[in-house]
């Protein structure tokens, strides 16, 4: 009986051959999407993990897993793609996406009339 294929896998985790569903690009060699397109994320990444947001200069790395993002530089289109390890990934929209807090993701900001739920009262 012959052995199933193993997926080859980057040290980041993210496989190597797979292309996420929908629209994507390369960042190092695909034009930067058009304005409409806010915030990417590489992969199969979760987008509160870690993605990047268009900000003015470039993108910036947001998400549970940015390291300093407030006091690193936003990145370049060609150099969003890459992971820690420094290897080339597809990135995918998620600038409509709201992943359910439930499974890790984040929810879109309240609107400022809104005010948050509480779960306990203080006395």
């Amino acid at each position: 009986m012959a052995e199933p294929l193993k997926r080859r896998m980057c040290r980041c985790g993210l496989p190597f051959d797979d292309a996420p569903a929908g629209p994507h690009w390369v960042p190092s060699s695909d034009p930067e999407p058009g304005a409409h397109v806010l915030a990417v994320a590489l992969c199969d990444r979760d987008p509160a993990f870690l993605r990047h947001e268009r900000v003015p200069g470039g993108w910036a790395t947001a998400g549970s897993a940015a390291i300093h993002p407030t006091h690193t530089p936003p990145r370049p289109w060609p150099r969003v793609g890459r992971c820690w390890d420094g290897t080339e990934h597809p990135v995918r929209d998620v600038s409509h996406e709201r992943p359910s807090p439930s499974r890790g993701g984040y929810s879109p900001s309240l609107p400022s009339s809104e005010e948050p739920p509480r779960s306990c009262t203080v006395q």
